[in-house]
């Protein structure tokens, strides 16, 4: 009996931690500025981010696609991020889309200081860029 509330104290310790939001989950600012990313997990474990915000206001939809279907899209709302799943304190197997140049690469995504780390890459991730945002408040 006197057991019970020590397991009520520990459960009670341990809780936050196993519900607590991963890092890399809230709105970051790209490394250029240019925009924010809403990043979060969904129902499914899957992590997506879409454009919350652009610096520049002439720039409002997603005129740089290849497809010209798709040039008319919105950017604020745009899923960029997607398809990735956790595997230790990495996000793997999804894709990065770069509204900028229309392109779309695989991807890596952690939190390493503070900083949402992602690199995109075509083939392997050796031949690819690392970019570095940064957490918006």
């Amino acid at each position: 009996m006197h057991r019970l509330p020590l397991l009520f104290t520990i459960l009670a310790m341990l809780t936050p931690s196993l519900f607590a939001a991963d890092a890399v989950e809230g709105e970051w600012l790209k490394d250029d500025k240019s925009a924010r990313i809403k990043v979060k997990v969904s129902s499914k474990g899957e992590l997506l981010g879409l454009i919350s915000h652009v610096k520049d206001p002439k720039r409002t939809h997603d005129t740089n696609n290849p497809d010209a279907s798709k040039r008319n899209r919105k950017l604020i709302g745009l899923v960029i991020l997607r398809g990735f799943t956790k595997k230790g304190n990495m996000w793997e197997g999804g894709t990065v889309y770069d509204s900028a140049t229309g392109k779309t690469y695989k991807g890596k995504i952690w939190v390493e200081n503070g900083k949402l780390m992602m690199r995109g890459y075509v083939g392997v991730s050796l031949i690819g860029r690392t970019a570095s945002w940064t957490k918006y408040k």
